[in-house]
C-alpha cells in the first residue's frame, strides 16, 4: 500500500477529531514536513482537507474520480481482488488491456478500471457504451486451477458477487438474469463477461469483465425519505438504467465495497 494510501485510510478512518500529522507520521516513519507534502498533493487531486492548530487533519469531501491509492486504503492488504489497482482516464478497452497485462506475466488480482471506453464490447463482440460519468467499466485478471470447461462457474460466480455487493450496500434487490446479467425492477444494471487466454506453456488466465451502469452525481442526493423507495436508487438511461451514489465518499465506498465482495465470494467458490 502507497503512503498516500495509508493517509487516505487514516484520514476514511477518522472519528471526527482530526489526525494529526505527527501521528501519521510516526506511523509511516516519514517527517511532518513529508506528511504535509502528501496532503498538499491529495488536495492538488480534488481532495478537501481541513487543517488548523491542535485540531489535526480532516477529509471533509472527496473528488469524484476513480483515484487507485483511494480505492487501496479501503481494501485489506491481504485481498487477492484489488491486490494491484490501475485506473485510466480512458482506455480502448478494459478487457483488451488487463489481457494484453496479463499476458506480460503479471499475477491475479489486478483490477484494470476506465472512467471511460471507447471500444466497451460486451458478449458476442457486441458494443457496450462506456460513457465517462455513466457506469464503473473495469475488469479483474485471476488465474484459478480451473479448466477451460470450468469457466463458467467465473461468470455465476462474478455475477453473484455482483448482485449481492448491490444487495448489501443498497436497498435495493437485484435479480440476476443468468448468466451473466444484473437486474432490477426489471432493467438490466449490470453485465458481466469472462474470457480465457492461454499459452501453450504458460498457465490460464481468466479476464473477468464487469460493468454495472452507476454514477454519481451531486445533484441526485439520497434522501431518508427516497431510500425506503428502490425507484429512487436508479433512473432509466435508455435501453439501461443507472444506479445512484449519493455523492463522491459514497461512490468511491461502493466501488471498494464491490471488490471486497468479489474477493470473498470468488475466494469461497474456488
Amino acid at each position: 500500500m502507497s503512503t498516500l494510501s495509508h493517509i487516505l485510510r487514516a484520514l476514511r478512518n477518522d472519528a471526527g477529531t482530526g489526525v494529526h500529522g505527527t501521528d501519521i507520521s510516526q506511523k509511516l516513519g516519514i517527517s511532518r514536513a513529508a506528511v504535509w507534502s502528501h496532503i498538499e498533493e491529495l488536495r492538488s487531486l480534488g481532495y478537501e482537507i481541513n487543517a488548523g492548530p491542535h485540531k489535526g487533519y480532516r477529509l471533509t469531501e472527496v473528488p469524484d474520480v476513480l483515484i487507485a491509492d483511494d480505492l487501496n486504503s479501503q481494501l485489506s492488504e491481504d485481498q487477492i481482488i484489488g491486490n494491484q489497482i490501475r485506473v485510466f482516464r480512458e482506455t480502448a478497452s478494459t478487457n483488451q488491456l488487463v489481457d494484453q497485462i496479463g499476458l506480460a506475466g503479471e499475477p491475479e488480482g489486478l483490477v484494470i478500471f476506465a472512467e471511460s471506453q471507447t471500444q466497451g464490447r460486451g458478449r458476442l463482440g457486441r458494443q457496450w457504451i462506456s460513457p465517462s460519468k455513466k457506469g464503473l467499466w473495469f475488469s479483474v485478471l485471476l488465474r484459478p486451477a480451473l479448466r477451460p470447461p470450468q469457466m463458467t462457474q467465473l461468470t455465476v460466480i462474478a455475477a453473484t458477487a455482483l448482485a449481492r455487493a448491490i444487495r448489501e450496500t443498497t436497498p435495493l434487490i437485484p435479480e440476476i438474469k443468468w448468466p451473466n446479467d444484473i437486474l432490477i425492477n426489471g432493467k438490466k444494471v449490470a453485465g458481466v463477461l469472462t474470457e480465457m487466454s492461454a499459452e501453450p506453456d504458460a498457465a490460464s488466465r481468466y479476464c473477468v469483465h464487469v460493468w454495472p451502469s452507476t454514477f454519481s452525481e451531486h445533484s441526485m442526493t439520497i434522501t431518508s425519505a427516497s431510500v425506503k423507495d428502490n425507484s429512487k436508487w436508479y433512473q432509466k438511461n435508455g435501453n439501461h438504467s443507472v444506479l445512484h451514489c449519493k455523492n463522491a465518499f459514497e461512490s468511491t465506498k461502493w466501488t471498494a465495497s464491490l471488490m471486497d465482495t468479489l474477493n470473498r465470494w470468488t475466494a469461497k467458490a474456488l
